[in-house]
């Protein structure tokens, strides 16, 4: 059943509830409620319950959750999700216990590690939206038909995240042109009934603040990447490069960098990795540790991902070009850096790459001097947070 409320920045707007029949996947559990408080000790803030199981989904800088914790005084009950990467202001939600999971797509989530096994009695997307193009307007049938398809592969996902008696609630405008997005439609189609359709205004909500979507168009770049890359750094030291690349962008959300060693190990190993990985935080990069480059495209974290640039410097034991071919995007590109003198020329890195499906696009000179910040680490042994000479070195880059 669906159920809309669509408000403007100062009035109308309705809300879309929408629930339909089980379609329960093997494995699917309801969602674990954790409160503490006395059951009987239920709250309201206008559809939602904090004895509901509560999946949002796309939220912006997190407002809309923050406002049901804050009303329910917990938010154990909640999973709230974003499509961009770990965003700030996010501590009233962790201290009220909510889940947060970062780059959920509505279009997957079903199958995404974190939440396939989970079961919700109510999903909620506000102001779902494809992102706007500069060069096209919100009436343009192009840009009509990317939000439809937003909102029917969120609404067939949810559908099967539902519990029982679950709901699925939609909110947007329904003034022109967003009456042609016949979202209705697109839910009866995947096999959702419409509840009812009810009036919503954000004053509702205390805190919430609307979702404003812009492309960005302020490309930077540094060397051969790009602010709009999805780029996966491997085998991080000190994570100084991923830093440096953060600084010049003026962000990290594009970013998930990885470190074979645990955080307490790099700890030992890099004093500076402290500082480092405060600034990636800061700058809203996902960071992973403990992870092997030879079984990566399985990590839990990392296997409904796909990137345009995987960055591996100075590899040494072990790695698998393979495993870095499964993440990467149609034109992406694997760059790995390292030396070019005997005997590392003896690695045959080429030969490497073709046996695991990937061709050589160029080979490019590197210096540590075009990536201020950056200091490459010997990572093992007593002297495993001194650089050490680079000499002849260059990036080679693959593509699939």
């Amino acid at each position: 059943m669906l159920n809309w409320l669509s408000p403007d920045e100062f009035g109308k707007e309705n809300v879309a509830q929408a629930m339909g029949r089980r379609r329960r996947r093997s494995g699917r559990v309801q969602l674990e409620s954790k409160v503490l408080v006395d059951e009987k000790a239920e709250k309201w803030i206008k559809h939602y319950s904090s004895s509901h199981n509560i999946l949002l989904v796309g939220e912006g800088d997190f407002s809309f959750a923050a406002s049901l914790a804050e009303a329910f005084g917990s938010a154990s009950n909640m999973v709230a999700t974003s499509l961009d990467s770990k965003v700030a202001n996010l501590k009233k939600l962790e201290d009220y216990g909510c889940t947060i999971v970062h780059e959920v797509d509505a279009n997957t989530m079903s199958q995404h590690p974190l939440l396939k096994v989970k079961a919700f009695d109510r999903i909620v997307f506000n102001f779902p939206h494809a992102g706007l193009n500069y060069f096209m307007c919100e009436h343009s049938m192009v840009q009509i038909e990317l939000h439809q398809n937003v909102v029917k592969g969120f609404l067939m996902n949810a559908r099967d995240m539902l519990t029982e008696n679950g709901q699925v609630h939609v909110t947007h405008k329904t003034s022109y042109p967003f009456t042609l997005w016949e979202i209705t439609k697109l839910a009866e189609e995947g096999g959702l009934q419409l509840v009812e359709e009810v009036p919503f205004t954000k004053w509702d909500y205390p805190g919430m603040a609307s979702k404003v979507f812009v492309e960005d168009k302020a490309e930077k770049w540094i060397k051969h990447y790009n602010s709009s890359h999805k780029i996966l750094l491997v085998g991080e030291g000190d994570f100084s490069f991923s830093a440096c690349l953060a600084k010049l962008f003026g962000s990290a959300s594009n970013m998930v960098a990885t470190s074979l060693d645990s955080k307490e190990a790099l700890g030992e190993k890099h004093p500076t990795v402290v500082t480092n990985l405060k600034k990636l935080e800061d700058y809203g990069c996902n960071i992973v540790h403990g992870l092997d480059d030879c079984t990566m495209s399985q990590h839990p974290l990392l296997n409904l991902k796909t990137f345009d640039r995987i960055v591996f410097k100075f590899p040494h034991v072990g790695f698998l070009l393979s495993e870095h071919g499964k993440l990467l995007t149609k034109g992406g590109e694997v760059h790995v850096t390292h030396k070019t003198a005997h005997p590392f020329s003896m690695w045959n890195k080429e030969r490497l790459a073709e046996e695991a499906g990937l061709h050589l696009v160029e080979e490019v000179y590197f210096t540590t001097r075009d990536y201020s910040g950056y200091e490459n680490k010997r990572g093992d042994g007593y002297r495993s947070n001194d650089t050490f000479p680079v000499g002849q070195c260059s990036t080679f880059k693959f593509y699939k």
